[in-house]
């Protein structure tokens, strides 16, 4: 092996490791491991989530068995309820 085929090597290894590390950040950046996709969580669920404003929001979330209801804002978040009862629909639409 000549001096060529090492540097051949390195250059492809590098690339290797790139695309590696751009595939990482790009499934973290479009938030593909956040939909379960990719390392998801069974335990943990954001089920719903609503803007109030354009600085606030207020989302459902389920851990387990439970849901709480939580505002997030500049200053932080709240846990506003938890425990909540579980939504029964009955099939008819309002």
């Amino acid at each position: 092996m000549g001096l060529h085929d090492y540097i051949r090597f390195i250059f492809s290894l590098g690339f290797v490791l790139a695309l590696m590390v751009a595939t990482a950040y790009a499934l973290r950046r479009f938030g593909l491991a956040r939909l379960g996709i990719v390392g998801g969580s069974k335990r943990l669920a954001v089920l719903e989530t609503r803007l109030i404003d354009h600085r606030y929001k207020i989302v459902i979330v389920k851990c387990d068995d439970r849901e709480h209801l939580l505002l997030l804002g500049p200053a932080g978040q709240s846990v506003i309820e938890s425990n909540l009862p579980p939504v029964k629909s009955n099939g008819a639409s309002a």
